[in-house]
């Protein structure tokens, strides 16, 4: 198997894609050939079993369920994960449905935003409840702040129903309305203390006044729980400004601390994984840039991946939970590929490239993953040999300590029967596997062949049916020019002899030699007038073939000119139907190299899935067989990919 088709692209994960209409590519057939699952069985299921069973021995499959659960196909674990979290304080993403956008990476704050007063992330956040309650109201349910109803401790209840609302809606003319512009009352609301010089009184949107310490009562409440964030009067929020001046730095601190974690999405906070800390990590500190996928915790200063959320891991380690990753270096690209610190997408080594260079212009280092530096190179030196060599000798070292262990382990592990069986059932699928996608890619290819020449043939026959009727129009039109000339010339011809007749008769009138009256009858007397007709009908008669000459080429210009704009028409036609012809053919071109594509997409799918079934597989067997035996057993490594011809 081509290793290329499998290598993960600098996209990144992979695309969602049906194949179920590809006659060749077929799930049951695969479920089938393949994998030799009972009817009725499918790969999920089978991935759901394997999961129990590894869950109940306390194995995590994490990877596993990447892939099995709905829409883990479309992209890997870290590149949605990722996307879910937000960068600084510019965040919106606070339910499934806002959207993140922006820079995923993160950034120390520019001065101009150090100078920002420090509740201006109070301001977005608020913001952006606000945008997410109105879109709430719009899909038809009653606008709130947050996720709860909580409200002020000092306020009656004010929860309407959303029928309530619409009812209410038209009665407008005796609600109440808003004034602004109002001062104030005279008393605070919570501790009915009056205004005076030495108290002052903070008034709120409600026209709701409240002194300082019940204001900051009312804040501090608010920081038992997400559900009463943020601070409520009357159901509106607290704003800043009021806010700000009534608590001390440390309430503030704390405050605006709560604020940057509920402005995360639950499945993208990070906390500190030290148990005696555990705060929430803002992704705005500082990060360095040596190690750009953790986070420094303020408080203790504890390394946090951002992947697996547990303590950072060694330099140019990758993050166990990467199964992207973690999959393509088990195919066998293990150097050329990291992932991206800026777009969190897999980016590839290019040939005779020192460093990798991300589609999204991002540069990072091959070796460790730091982001690079034009002028000075990778941070953490893997350019300098000597450090290699330190880095490289400090690793033997750890591994040296294990290698003892992991052989006893190793060699207990080849002498058992049950993972020696399982071990040579993983080879007999991975070549039917092989064989499988080279009979489906072959008979690809075939169907391909067939329908190609299918659409010449096709074609050649619509261009000769068209020539054919073109021949037949020609033809006709021929046909009729032809009748049309023949009806023209006996038309002309009986025109002439018409005139002929009139002329003997006019010559016999004038030219008889016997003028006198026979029978009784007048004499005949030739006048001027008929001579003058006579030499008319001579003249008429002498004209008359130019004339009919005439009539016939005017009628062959017609004809001519009529034959010529058939033929431009039909020249026409067989342009229009010979692009038509080669627009279907480039359709197909594009269609049988997506068909080719999406195929192999399919095919990497399938096997970085079947390759880490594969080794859960192993995990869960050695696990189990440790525990009946009360040894430990290592899992065998899962079997080496060949390359296939024709992939």
């Amino acid at each position: 198997m081509d290793s290329t088709l499998f290598s993960m692209s600098p996209a990144g994960g992979m695309v969602n894609m049906s194949f179920n209409t590809t006659p060749e590519l077929q799930d049951s057939k695969y479920h089938n050939e393949v994998l030799h699952l009972p009817s009725g069985v499918t790969e999920s299921q089978l991935d759901e079993d394997l999961i129990t069973k590894a869950h109940s021995l306390g194995i995590a499959a994490y990877a596993l369920e990447r892939q099995h659960s709905p829409g883990s196909a479309a992209s890997s674990a870290w590149s949605s994960g990722f996307h879910e979290i937000p960068s600084g304080t510019s965040s919106r993403a606070l339910t499934p449905n806002s959207s993140v956008c922006g820079s995923l990476s993160p950034v120390p704050t520019s001065g101009k935003e150090a100078k920002e007063s420090p509740f201006a992330v109070y301001d977005a956040y608020l913001a952006v409840l606000e945008a997410d309650s109105r879109t709430k109201f719009r899909q038809g349910s009653l606008p709130t702040l947050g996720k709860s109803s909580a409200q002020s401790v000092f306020s009656v209840s004010t929860k309407k129903s959303f029928s309530s609302l619409n009812t209410t809606k038209s009665r407008k003319w005796w609600q109440k309305k808003p004034i602004h512009g109002m001062d104030p009352s005279t008393s605070c609301l919570g501790c009915r203390s009056s205004v005076s010089k030495s108290l002052k009184l903070y008034g709120l949107g409600c026209n709701h006044a409240y002194c300082a310490d019940c204001l900051r009562f009312l804040i501090t409440q608010s920081m038992v729980s997400e559900a009463n964030m943020p601070p409520r009067c009357c159901g509106q929020a607290i704003p800043s400004s009021m806010a700000e001046p009534v608590l001390d730095l440390k309430t503030a601190a704390s405050f605006l601390q709560l604020v940057k974690q509920y402005m995360t999405p639950k499945t993208a906070r990070i906390f500190c994984p030290n148990e005696d800390c555990g705060k929430f990590i803002p992704l705005e500190r500082n990060v360095d840039q040596k190690t750009p996928f953790a986070l420094i915790c303020a408080a203790c200063h504890t390394k946090v991946c951002i992947g697996c959320k547990s303590e950072a891991h060694p330099i140019g380690m990758n993050c166990p939970t990467d199964w992207e990753l973690d999959a393509l270096m088990k195919i066998g690209q293990k150097a050329a590929w990291k992932r991206c610190y800026s777009c969190r997408q897999l980016a590839g080594l290019a040939d005779g490239a020192t460093h990798i260079v991300c589609e999204c212009d991002a540069e990072m280092c091959h070796v460790c993953g730091a982001s690079w530096n034009s002028t000075t190179g990778c941070p953490n030196l893997c350019n300098d040999e000597a450090e290699i060599a330190k880095r490289r000798k400090s690793a033997e070292h750890d591994v040296s300590a294990t290698d003892d262990c992991e052989f006893r382990q190793s060699t207990r592990s080849r002498t058992t029967d049950e993972i020696m069986a399982l071990s040579r059932n993983q080879t007999v699928e991975m070549e039917r596997f092989c064989n499988f996608m080279k009979q489906a890619l072959s008979g690809m290819r075939v169907r391909h062949s067939t329908e190609n020449l299918a659409m010449i043939k096709k074609h050649a026959r619509q261009t000769e049916d068209t020539k054919g009727k073109h021949t037949q129009a020609i033809a006709s039109l021929e046909d009729r020019q032809v009748a049309a000339e023949i009806e023209l010339l006996h038309t002309l011809e009986q025109s002439e002899k018409s005139v002929k007749l009139r002329l003997k008769h006019m010559e016999a009138y004038c030219k008889s030699k016997d003028n006198q009256a026979s029978g009784g009858m007048p004499s005949r007397v030739v006048t001027e007038r008929d001579l003058h007709e006579l030499e008319q009908q001579y003249a008429l008669l002498e004209g008359m073939e130019r004339q009919h000459q005439a009539k016939i080429n005017v009628m062959r210009e017609r004809q001519t000119k009529r034959m010529r704009e058939l033929v431009e028409k039909q020249e026409n036609e067989l342009e229009q139907l010979s692009s038509l012809q080669r627009d279907e053919l480039s359709s197909q071109e594009l269609r049988f190299a997506a068909d080719q594509k999406c195929s192999r997409e399919m095919f990497r799918s399938r096997q970085i899935r079947i390759t880490t079934r594969w080794a859960l597989q192993m995990e869960v067997l050695c696990k189990d067989q440790g525990e009946q035996s009360n040894t430990s057993c290592t899992s065998i490594p899962t079997p080496s990919w060949p390359v296939c011809d024709g992939v």
